[in-house]
This record gives structure tokens, C-alpha cells and sequence, in this order.
């Protein structure tokens, strides 16, 4: 059978299986080195230590292991272990802990592992050496692998696939019938040393090979195993054929990388000519054929809206667009996108999607900062010269000031490519709700004279409310470097509308998290019988963290479980925690009033704009009451979350900076604004009519039908709206009523 892999084991090969040097070894190693360390702060002597303290100090241990997998250095903090003999206080223990501190606690654990796979090998250099489970990801095991051992180092150490899947997905291999398990029939262990001595001896003479036999020279058959073990590595070799444009494909379809599929030719992955692996070979697990379109997170999040258009990944052709940075200041995180070749994108930061908004002295007096000048050194290769920030809109002038002082500061030591002097003169200022606006721009479906958009953000711990007219205007210019050939481009233009102040309030996810927090503080004051229980700041912290997630885990679930341990400790010493499964009607109950209250002042002040869009940003807009209360006093109002609501405003200032989307100079008259609006509302009540089959194009034969999809399709005539003519649109039965009033 073309394409499957075969999976022999081979004779006098014993396998080494032992339950003492696994992933929880190694933590308790860890575990047991931070426990000498408490016992030495505690003036040697062992402190009282909780179950649960207990747990989470695990918990820690094993968080420190993974993260000193990648950085060379990482924060260990966990608090109230115990207490303090003849206080009320609880001790925390914090420290920073180094790679090789931790190395020198399970170096000779790992070590020994080693030596017993040197004793599996049995005298066999293997040329692959696959590395599976969380603990292979220890810089100790590969460096060892290749450094300690003389068998191994001319072996390619494997874990390009996840390390904690990998087995899973074998097994499907196996079960699917891509790998064949040959168990029951063992190759020996004199014939693939014979084998590989053949390949070695072939390898070193190459040269002569090419040049062909020399004289009196006879050719070595190879023997049956050495056939068998020949015919399965070539059967593995999918066949590669090519397309119309000369791109090499699989049988699948699916484009090969790699040179031309010549078996020759292995595709080096890993860095070193040596090291090939067969990438043109195609598994069946590898594909999934039978992927449930709707939980395909890659799919357009609003594929039938006739208001959004749908995604496209097309570069925007305007030739003034540059390359640019934009930061998001939140509350607690930040999100910094970038423009470059004409492409926003957020940047990941130590594998996130967002940075911290602050940096913070610890109590060893160390500045607890992230590699923002690694990361973001790489995003940018050339200088760039423009650099806008998020405000919050009305912001004071010292406000502006001290921003601008942090920016200059940041660009001298962290983005030293940029001139300060430049840097200086192009920092731009940008309020967050018109940010929002400009990230949206490109997705709507905008009339030809503009519409209505109603900024709604809940982010930086403020409430931002305010209406803008967003207008898309199509622009056209001879390129003289580009031997006067026209180029097009679309662009957005956002405009305030005068007369119209925006809606500011200090209310937002952090006011929602401490009204959650103080309703948590009114169960433990009854849990306390009706005492209020003495809290220390650090387990308050827990509590407010606690107290966030769940707000967040209610925006989707219809109830969720906050378990906080050790918070206080009651008269007789004991430890005591939060434990209570909380509905999302009781937790919506706590933020609901004033919620409305905001709302309904919204929909009095924007209600002759009629806003044809409503924009959501911020996290707090999650929350499914603000998109209810939203519907219910703009109903003919297209609600838009399908942007993530977080990076929204970074993307949207990045565009602004980099051109993309252009404010407008100076603001547009409310009663122009107004006129606009009335003639949408004519052209709604009294459509243009639709054309019959006499008034249809030659070619386009088609009237109005009904599709199985449940999706309609009809000619509409903008040449009286935009010029634009004739033009096919589909859109979903359900939403019939609204597409004839549009």
C-alpha cells in the first residue's frame, strides 16, 4: 500500500519503563528544594503548612518548571503559606529563581534517564531520537541527549509536534491504519546494524557512486531484510506531481514544501543538511475531513450579515500607506499592533496576544518587566517613524503630557533603530473610541454618503460613548514609479459630528469586578457568622482575581464555581474558603441597575442619529446584558463585537497612523448629518424597483429566486444611489423583513 509507514520492533532490544523519573518526580524534586528554603527563612524549624497552601505551592513548583523550560529566569510568589508564630500575619515566599538553580535539583535525575536509553539502544545509533510528554521540553533532556551521550550525537533530536499530543495522535495513526504496528514481527538486531553499516559505506562514497563502479568492483546485493527494509522507506514516499502553475502537489491537493518531492533532495526543517525528514509525506490523521463547520474558529464569525463584509486577506493598494506601531493602554494589559506591508496585526508578546499595562517593583526591589525590546525589535526590521497611542477621549493635558513623556522614554531604550528627535514629532494621541471606529471602517457595508456609527467602550477603566459619520470614498492615481500605471485604493474617512459630546463615565470592568467583589465580601461576612472576616492584601488579591474570572466565565456559561482557599482563618484557627456555584442571573443582578441607567441615558442622547452601526470595545462589552440593553433602545441598529473587542483599538489606531483610515480634518455639520439620514430612510420606505427580466444585462438571465440554502438573491439598482448599477446580492430568508426596509 502506497503511503503507510510500517513500525517494527527490533530483537534483543529491551525498553526501559520507570515511574520514578516523570514530570511529578521532577516537581517534587522542585518542591522539595523550595521547602528547605521556607524552613531556613523560618529559622530551621518547619512550619504548620495547610492542605491547600500546600496544594498551590505545588501548584507554583511545577509553573516554575515549565517556565525556566523557555526563559532563563522567572518569579516564584505564592502567599499565605503559614503563619507567622505570635501574629496574625501570614508569610508569603517569594524569590527569583534562575535555570541552572533548578537545573542542579533534577540534573542527576535526568541524567540517569539518559544512561537507560543509551542501554535500549543496545550498540544501535539511532537516527531519529522522538521526544513526547510536557518534561521532554527541558532544555536538560535534548542538550543531554546530544552532549552526554556518544551514541546520540549524530542524531536528530525530534519535537516539532506538541509534546503532550503527540502519543494521542499516533494512536489515531495506528487506529486509522496510516501506521502499520508490526509487533509480532521483530527485525534483528545483527541485520539493521548491517544496514546502517551499508548506508554509512554508501553515504562516504557518494562521490564514487556518481561516477560510476570502479573497475573489478562488484556490487553488494542486499540481503532480504535490508530489501524489506528498503522497499517499506520507498513505499513511504507519496507520489508528487505538479499543478497548472508549476507548484508541487501531493494526491491530496495539498501543496508540498520542500524541493520538487525528490527523494534526493530531503527537505531540511530543522537547520542542518542532515537532518531531513520526509515532509511530502502525507498522513490521513493529519487532515481532518470531518470538521463540524460550526466550531471552525477560522470561519468568517458573521458569514450571512449583509451589513459586514466578509473577511478577505487582499493588501489594500493605497500607496500612502507606511509602516507604524500602536498601543492600547487598558486598565491591567496592553495590545500593541503593527502595520507592516500594508497589514495590521497584533503583536504576541512571550505567548500572548497582550502585555502588561505597568511594570512593578517587587519586593527584592527588582523591576518586574516583560522582553518587550526582543519581541518587538523582530516585528520591525527597518525604522519606523510614526508611533500612536490610545487615550481615553476629553483627556486632560497633563494626562497628554505624561504619556508622551512614557513614549519617549520607551523609544530611547527599547526602540533604539528610531531617532528620539523623530520619534518625538511623530507620537500621535488618538482617542479610543475614534481608534474603535477605524478598525471597524473596513468591514462595513457603508452607504455611499456615509453612516452613523455609535462607539460603545468599556475599556481603561472608563465608559466612552460617542458617535461618529463614517464615509468610504473611492480613490484613483497615476503612479510614476510604477510606469504611470492607475492605482486604486479604498479609504475610510471617520468625521465628529458637531453639537454631539460624547458620553464619559468611570464605569467600566474594573467598577463591575469590585461590585462582584463586594457582594463575595457580604457570603464570607455570612460564612463568618456575621463577623467581617480579616482578610491580608494578598489574599484579597486572589479574591478580586477570582472575582474577574467569573465575571467572565458568566458571559458565556449559565453558571460557574469560584473556589478561593485559605482567604482568613476562623476562631479556632482554621483556615476558611470561598467556595459557591453562582448564576449568571444572581451575578447580573449585581451590575444590572446601573447598567440600564447607562443605556437608557445612551438611547436619549444618540436617538435622532439613528445610528446605523453600534461598536463594541472593551472587554466589559462581553457581557451579554450590554449587547441585550443596546438591541432593545436601538433596534434597527446593526450590533458589531466581531473584532476582538480587546485589540480593537490598538488595530484601529495603527490604521489611523499608518494611513489606512484617515480622520477627517474638521467636523461635520449635525444637521447635515441629519439630512443624511432622512434620505436613507426615503430610500428605505420607497426602493428603487427591481428590474425584470427585459431591464437584466444579456448574460445575467436571473430574477429573484429562492435558493436551498434558504438564501435569496436579487438585483438591486444603485445607479440611482451610488452609480454603481445593476448589482447581485444574497442574503438569508429570516432576513427578508429587514432587507426591505433597508
Amino acid at each position: 500500500m502506497s503511503g503507510i509507514l510500517h513500525i517494527k520492533p527490533i530483537s534483543d532490544s529491551i525498553p526501559f519503563i520507570s515511574d520514578k523519573c516523570g514530570g511529578l518526580d521532577i516537581d517534587q524534586l522542585v518542591f522539595d528544594d523550595i521547602m528547605k528554603q521556607i524552613i531556613a527563612d523560618n529559622k530551621g524549624e518547619k512550619p504548620t503548612i495547610g492542605i491547600k497552601a500546600e496544594r498551590r505551592l505545588r501548584i507554583a513548583c511545577e509553573k516554575v518548571k515549565s517556565a525556566l523550560s523557555f526563559a532563563p529566569h522567572t518569579r516564584f510568589d505564592v502567599d499565605s503559606i503559614y503563619m507567622i508564630p505570635g501574629t496574625d500575619d501570614d508569610k508569603d515566599f517569594v524569590t527569583t529563581m534562575k535555570r541552572e538553580e533548578i537545573q542542579k535539583i533534577y540534573e542527576k535525575l535526568i541524567d540517569d534517564c539518559i544512561d537507560k536509553a543509551t542501554d535500549v539502544c543496545n550498540g544501535i545509533k539511532p537516527k531519529f531520537i522522538i521526544l513526547a510528554g510536557g518534561s521532554t521540553r527541558i532544555p536538560l533532556v535534548m542538550n543531554g541527549l546530544k552532549q552526554k551521550v556518544e551514541l546520540f550525537k549524530d542524531s536528530i533530536v525530534l519535537n516539532s509536534l506538541n509534546v503532550d499530543e503527540v502519543a494521542a495522535m499516533g494512536a489515531a495513526a495506528i487506529g486509522s491504519g496510516a501506521v502499520i504496528l508490526d509487533d509480532n514481527e521483530q527485525i534483528e538486531k545483527k541485520s539493521i546494524i548491517e544496514i546502517l553499516e551499508k548506508r554509512e559505506n554508501r553515504a562516504e562514497s557518494n562521490d564514487e557512486i556518481q561516477a560510476g563502479p570502479k573497475e573489478n568492483e562488484t556490487q553488494v546485493e542486499p540481503n532480504e531484510n535490508e530489501a524489506q527494509f528498503e522497499s517499506n522507506d520507498n513505499r513511504n514516499e507519496t507520489q508528487i506531481e505538479s499543478n497548472d502553475n508549476g507548484i508541487q502537489v501531493g494526491p491530496d491537493g495539498v501543496q508540498m514544501s520542500g524541493q520538487g518531492g525528490n527523494p534526493n533532495n530531503q527537505q531540511n526543517i530543522y537547520g542542518s543538511p542532515n537532518n531531513y525528514v520526509k515532509i511530502h509525506r502525507t498522513l490521513s490523521f493529519a487532515r481532518d475531513t470531518t470538521r463540524d463547520p460550526a466550531r471552525d474558529t477560522t470561519r468568517d464569525p458573521l458569514p450571512n450579515n449583509p451589513h459586514i463584509k466578509p473577511i478577505t486577506s487582499e493588501v489594500n493598494n493605497n500607496p500612502y500607506i507606511r509602516d507604524a506601531i500602536a498601543i492600547d493602554i487598558g486598565t491591567s494589559k496592553c495590545r500593541i499592533s503593527i502595520c507592516k506591508d500594508k497589514y495590521i496585526q497584533i503583536v504576541e508578546h512571550e505567548s500572548s496576544r497582550s502585555v502588561p499595562s505597568y511594570v512593578a517593583l517587587s519586593e527584592q526591589n527588582e523591576w518586574l518587566v516583560g522582553r518587550m525590546a526582543e519581541n518587538y525589535a523582530v516585528c520591525l526590521q527597518n525604522p519606523s517613524t510614526s508611533i500612536a497611542i490610545t487615550i481615553p477621549i476629553q483627556s486632560e493635558q497633563g494626562y497628554e503630557n505624561v504619556v508622551k513623556g512614557c513614549v519617549r522614554s520607551a523609544v530611547d531604550q527599547i526602540v533604539a533603530e528610531m531617532p528620539s528627535s523623530t520619534a518625538t514629532q511623530n507620537i500621535e494621541l488618538i482617542d479610543e473610541p475614534i481608534a474603535v471606529a477605524a478598525a471597524y471602517a473596513p468591514r462595513l457595508n457603508l452607504h455611499s454618503e456615509g453612516n452613523v456609527a455609535l462607539v460603545f467602550c468599556m475599556g481603561a477603566g472608563y465608559l466612552q460613548v460617542m458617535a461618529y459619520l463614517i464615509q468610504q470614498k473611492a480613490q484613483e492615481e497615476v503612479q510614476q514609479e510604477a510606469r504611470q500605471e492607475k492605482v486604486n485604493w479604498t479609504e475610510w474617512i471617520i468625521a465628529q459630528i458637531s453639537g454631539i459630546k460624547p458620553i464619559v463615565k468611570n464605569f467600566a470592568g474594573d467598577n463591575i469586578d469590585r461590585l462582584i467583589f463586594d457582594n463575595m465580601m457580604e457570603k464570607l461576612t455570612q460564612q463568618n457568622g456575621g463577623k467581617i472576616p480579616k482578610i491580608s492584601p494578598r489574599a484579597e488579591r486572589r479574591l478580586k482575581i477570582a472575582c474577574e474570572k467569573m465575571k467572565c466565565a458568566l458571559s458565556f456559561a449559565p453558571h460557574t464555581r469560584i473556589d478561593v482557599d485559605s482567604l482568613y482563618r476562623n476562631n479556632e484557627n482554621e483556615d476558611q474558603d470561598l467556595v459557591k456555584v453562582i448564576q449568571k442571573d444572581e451575578i447580573k443582578g449585581y451590575y444590572n441597575e446601573e447598567v440600564d441607567k447607562i443605556i437608557k441615558k445612551v438611547g436619549e442622547v444618540y436617538k435622532d442619529l439613528k445610528p446605523k452601526f453600534i461598536l463594541l470595545a472593551g472587554g466589559s462589552t462581553r457581557l451579554p446584558v450590554i449587547t441585550e440593553y443596546l438591541t432593545r433602545e436601538f433596534p434597527r441598529s446593526t450590533i458589531c463585537n466581531f473584532l476582538n473587542v480587546d485589540e480593537v483599538a490598538a488595530i484601529g489606531a495603527a490604521a489611523i497612523v499608518s494611513k489606512t483610515a484617515t480622520m477627517a480634518k474638521k467636523p461635520i455639520d449635525y444637521e447635515e448629518v441629519i439630512e443624511i439620514i432622512k434620505k436613507q430612510e426615503e430610500e428605505r420606505r420607497n426602493p428603487s424597483p427591481t428590474p425584470t427580466l427585459d431591464t437584466i444585462p444579456a448574460g445575467d438571465n436571473q430574477s429573484p429566486k429562492l435558493l436551498m440554502e434558504n438564501i435569496v438573491e436579487r438585483y438591486i439598482d444603485y445607479q440611482a444611489m451610488n452609480g454603481n448599477g445593476l448589482k447581485l446580492e444574497r442574503f438569508q430568508k429570516d432576513d427578508i423583513p429587514l432587507e426591505l426596509h433597508r
